[in-house]
């Protein structure tokens, strides 16, 4: 019976979109970027949720074609959701460095919301004024 051939995928050269803030090895992890959302805040953010609903979904899949990583947990301890995003906080895609984005409600789609809020509105995709390193902080919203 004959072997199988392995085949060899070909890598383009070409940057693409898609992918672009794909974890690489060589990347340094940055920390946490602390974004947070304080009661002052939450009325914009609200209306911001209210206006987004129906494409909650479509902006999330935008972000994730281009290489960042979504984590869903259920917080047990704080009776909420967490939701992140861990990857390239960056709009080129070059900055040889990772971080992780986080959202925290008591539901899942409101978890999302917040996330992407963070990530797009607050933030608008980069996260390097955010970054912290090793602090902690224990919340049940934002």
């Amino acid at each position: 019976m004959p072997r199988k051939v392995a085949i060899t995928p070909q890598v383009s050269q070409a940057k693409s979109p898609i992918g672009r803030r794909k974890i690489q090895k060589q990347d340094q992890w940055a920390g946490f970027a602390q974004v947070n959302i304080g009661d002052h805040e939450r009325t914009a953010w609200y209306d911001w949720h209210t206006r987004l609903e129906d494409r909650l979904l479509v902006y999330l899949q935008e972000e994730l074609a281009t290489g960042l990583k979504l984590s869903l947990v259920w917080d047990g301890a704080n009776d909420c959701f967490i939701a992140s995003f861990t990857g390239r906080p960056d709009f080129d895609g070059e900055t040889e460095w990772t971080a992780c984005l986080s959202a925290r409600a008591a539901e899942l789609t409101l978890s999302l919301s917040l996330l992407l809020y963070k990530h797009l509105e607050l933030t608008g995709g980069d996260w390097s004024e955010w970054l912290i390193n090793g602090v902690k902080t224990k919340r049940s919203f934002g």
